[in-house]
């Protein structure tokens, strides 16, 4: 089984692009989440992490999932 993907050449850009970090708007509360997976045991989990406008946790879940594939 072949697991490499041919994607288009993209060349970077000719100069950089310049960022700056800005707090978000007060009363916002943002969501990083992530999602994973393990093959061998057909399990996956998914996490969220909710911050408010001065960084601080105001909310945490985490859900564990155990999947089931069946190949015809």
């Amino acid at each position: 089984m072949n697991n490499t993907m041919n994607l288009p050449h993209c060349p970077f850009p000719e100069h950089s692009i310049e960022s700056q970090w800005e707090p978000q708007p007060s009363n916002a509360i943002k969501v990083n989440c992530d999602a994973s997976y393990d093959h061998a045991s057909c399990k996956s989990g998914i996490e969220a992490i909710l911050r408010d406008d001065k960084g601080q946790i105001v909310g945490v879940s985490k859900v564990l999932l155990a999947v089931s594939v069946n190949y015809a």
